[in-house]
C-alpha cells in the first residue's frame, strides 16, 4: 500500500493530511570553480535552510537531486523544477512489485537494503556526498525555543569544566561552541534541525547487494561514521522515505 492520499503531479497529500511538493534540483555548475566560490554557494544554501519552516526531504537518486518540501523553500543557486512523477522517480515504475524480506526488499528487478547513518562523519568536504550511493535526508527544523533549550542544556553540561583544576580543552571548546550557537540561534543566524540520513543500497542480485552494502559500510567506517542495517520494521522505515509521507 502506498501511504499517500493523493498524488497530483508534483503535489502530494499524505494519509494524515500533510501537503508537500516534489521538485528536481538542478544545481549550479561548480566544475572549475574556485574553492571560495563553492563555499559561498554552500553558505547561501545554509541561509536558505535557516529560513525554512517545518520539514523537508532531500533525495540523491541515480545521480540526480530531488527535494520534497512540506513548506515554502527558496534555493539561491541552481534551479528548482516541479517533478510530476515523484513516485516513479523513487520506485522507478515498480511501485506494485515491492516485497519485504528479513533485512532487504525487492522492487521490480532490484534488490535493496536501507542503511541508517547512526554516526555522522567527523568531517565532510564539499561535494563528498557525490561519492555516496543513493540516499535520503529527512530534516525537521526545531522551533527557536526548543533549539535554544537543547543548546543551553549542552552549554550547562560543559560549564563545570571551566572551574576544574586541570584544563579540559575539549569541554571548554564545546562550551564556547554552544555559547556561540546560542547567540546565533537567538538572532536568527542559524537554526537547529533534527536530521536522519538513510543510505539506499541496490544490486541486481542478492550477492551484488550484499557486496555493495559491505563496501558502503567500509567506506563510512573510513570517515569515522557508522551505518546500521535496518531489519526490524524495514517496511516502516522504507515507507517513511517515500515522497509526501
Amino acid at each position: 500500500m502506498i501511504p499517500l492520499f493523493s498524488a497530483n503531479g508534483h503535489e502530494l497529500i499524505s494519509m494524515n493530511g500533510k501537503k508537500s511538493c516534489f521538485y528536481q534540483i538542478i544545481p549550479s555548475d561548480m566544475e572549475g570553480m574556485a574553492e571560495f566560490s563553492k563555499e559561498s554557494i554552500f553558505n547561501d544554501l545554509e541561509k536558505n535552510l535557516v529560513g525554512t519552516e517545518g520539514e523537508f526531504k532531500l533525495y540523491w537518486l541515480n545521480g540526480k537531486l530531488y527535494l520534497n518540501a512540506f513548506s515554502d523553500m527558496d534555493i539561491s543557486h541552481g534551479q528548482i523544477v516541479p517533478c510530476d512523477k515523484p513516485l516513479e522517480v523513487f520506485w522507478e515504475a515498480h511501485a506494485r512489485e515491492i516485497h519485504f524480506y528479513d533485512n532487504y526488499l525487492t522492487c521490480g528487478d532490484q534488490f535493496i537494503k536501507v542503511l541508517a547513518l547512526s554516526d555522522f562523519p567527523s568531517t565532510l568536504n564539499l561535494l563528498d556526498t557525490l561519492k555516496w550511493p543513493d540516499f535520503v535526508i529527512m530534516a525537521r527544523k526545531l522551533e527557536k525555543t526548543q533549539a535554544k533549550n537543547k543548546i543551553n542544556l549542552k552549554r550547562k553540561l560543559h560549564y563545570s569544566s571551566l572551574f576544574k583544576g586541570m584544563r579540559d580543552v575539549e569541554s571548554e571548546n564545546a562550551y564556547n561552541e554552544a555559547e556561540n550557537m546560542l547567540d546565533r540561534i537567538t538572532t536568527g543566524e542559524c537554526a537547529l534541525f533534527q536530521v536522519e540520513i538513510f543510505i539506499v543500497i541496490k544490486g541486481k542480485t542478492k550477492k551484488k547487494l550484499d557486496q555493495n552494502a559491505k563496501e558502503a559500510i567500509e567506506y563510512f567506517k573510513g570517515v569515522d561514521s557508522k551505518l546500521i542495517q535496518e531489519e526490524k520494521g524495514l517496511s516502516h522505515f522504507y515507507q517513511a522515505l517515500i515522497p509526501g509521507v
